[in-house]
């Protein structure tokens, strides 16, 4: 069809809402882009929650930790029998991530604020592609890549594993990196150490 009449083929359904969208401003798409991410994740996360599809492994215990943080009793778990979390992993993000507990015991929060982080993966990504192609509509296919990469929803998905929070993190880096920004990019590389001790390697 785009061979033999190239208008044509331009007004068909899909193509034009994508060639529509590829138009508007910058801000307007990713933002879309980004919030359609956030709310997606989201509303997955809590319902495979609350239908009790959530188990002790991982989400539970991780939990459960964190709970225990925010109350008082600083990375302790009760499923390894009072053991430390250092003893397994090094995971200290989930202490800031704790406070969330102080101001609910609702998950849905912590959901919320956990999902918020992914999305920004897509605004990482857009700028990394756009800052080195210098093209919005290239930064606009990263940033569709980073909404569709599947091994990043699968892990987003299996509720929690704090090295998944690593993502945005490194994306920042790198995008700190290319800009020249050493300040920002050991910063956010730090950040990321903190999710576990084998992002270690991708930082490297």
């Amino acid at each position: 069809r785009y061979r033999q009449d190239k208008e044509s083929f331009f007004e068909l359904e899909p193509v034009r809402s994508i060639r529509w969208w590829f138009q508007i401003s910058p801000l307007a798409s990713l933002l879309f882009l980004a919030i359609l991410f956030f709310v997606t994740q989201f509303i997955h996360g809590a319902l495979f929650h609350a239908s009790l599809n959530t188990a002790l492994w991982d989400f539970g215990f991780f939990d459960q930790v964190m709970w225990n943080t925010a109350h008082g009793n600083f990375l302790i778990t009760s499923v390894r029998g009072g053991l430390h979390l250092f003893a397994e992993h090094f995971k200290p993000l989930l202490v800031p991530i704790s406070f969330i507990y102080r101001v609910s015991d609702n998950t849905n929060l912590f959901f919320a604020l956990t999902t918020l982080i992914h999305a920004t993966s897509l605004i990482a990504g857009y700028a990394i592609a756009k800052q080195v192609l210098s093209s919005h509509r290239m930064g606009l296919v990263f940033a569709l890549g980073v909404f569709f990469y599947q091994p990043y929803i699968n892990g987003i998905n299996f509720l929690f594993h704090s090295q998944v929070l690593a993502n945005p993190l490194l994306l920042f880096g790198f995008l700190c990196a290319i800009r020249k920004n050493v300040k920002w990019m050991f910063l956010f590389f730090v950040l990321a150490l903190m999710c576990k001790e084998n992002i270690t390697l991708d930082v490297l």
